[in-house]
């Protein structure tokens, strides 16, 4: 169950101006995404909530506006009057510049993630050796690696994260499991799961997964499985909540993922509510 009273610390959400950044992966969702969300609007969106701190994750700009946008939410962090208090950064983790970007960042504590987002890329470019270097490199920074791809290619991340043994890897929404999926799919799914848990250097970002699905407003119970597969494989250390707000507003919202939590999670120990909730990312995001 959700403990109503704990704070809560969201691990994913975006913001973006659709004027100022140019975002390709816009293009493949509604119009609804194509125009400008603010940090007020998320505030908005969290209310009535236990939302108490939240990490920025990066929102797939071209390259040439990975600079800008990281300098964008450091200082929104830095601001102190709102509940961000880190940041998963872009970066091009296939580019030969990318040691000379990372290091004006490494060492500045709101940064804690990078991720190259390969949602709609292609996810073969992980083996290259550039890619294994500055992916280890994070490792060596003290930064951590988000993962998002499609499912189908699920293994070429696992690949990844066993090459670089010593970067923490962050799964990104639930290993991205279509909602909407036949029987080969998800249990193509479920075993890339259990391949990333097996792994030590891997946590689970339990956070919506509506938009594999996006002309589908999915229900509760179509969701649970999910949740609960990647929560008996990773364990009550090694999960992490995100809301994904805006993009859960495809095709639902933060209410109807914490309703889909709650269902899951009253198959558990108490304790896992806390750990998901927050306990979790204080440790791994390092949040005091």
């Amino acid at each position: 169950m959700i403990d109503s009273e704990s704070p809560i610390i969201d691990t994913h959400f975006h913001i973006w101006d659709a004027e100022i950044f140019k975002l390709p992966t816009l293009d493949v969702y509604p119009t609804q995404l194509k125009r400008k969300y603010t940090l007020d609007d998320y505030q908005k969106a969290i209310q009535g909530t236990n939302i108490t701190k939240s990490i920025y994750t990066e929102v797939d700009t071209i390259k040439e506006q990975h600079q800008q946008e990281t300098d964008m939410i450091i200082d929104i962090c830095h601001d102190g009057s709102n509940a961000v208090i880190g940041a998963t950064i872009a970066g091009d983790l296939s580019s030969k510049d990318f040691p000379t970007y990372i290091q004006q960042y490494a060492k500045k504590n709101v940064v804690k993630s990078v991720r190259h987002n390969l949602f709609l890329a292609d996810p073969s470019v992980t083996t290259s050796p550039i890619f294994l270097e500055n992916t280890r490199l994070l490792g060596k920074l003290g930064l951590m690696c988000d993962l998002v791809m499609p499912s189908a290619k699920i293994m070429q991340g696992v690949d990844l994260v066993k090459a670089c043994p010593d970067t923490q890897f962050v799964i990104d929404h639930c290993g991205v499991c279509p909602i909407l999926s036949d029987r080969d799919t998800r249990e193509h799914w479920k075993l890339g799961i259990i391949e990333y848990a097996q792994c030590p250097n891997t946590i689970c970002k339990v956070s919506e997964c509506g938009f594999t699905s996006p002309d589908y407003a999915w229900k509760v119970p179509d969701v649970v499985e999910i949740i609960h597969h990647c929560i008996t494989s990773f364990g009550e250390d090694r999960i992490v909540y995100g809301t994904n707000w805006p993009v859960c507003e495809i095709t639902g919202n933060i209410q109807r993922w914490f309703e889909a939590l709650e269902v899951t999670l009253g198959e558990f120990p108490a304790r896992y509510s806390k750990k998901l909730f927050s306990q979790n990312a204080m440790r791994f995001y390092k949040v005091v």
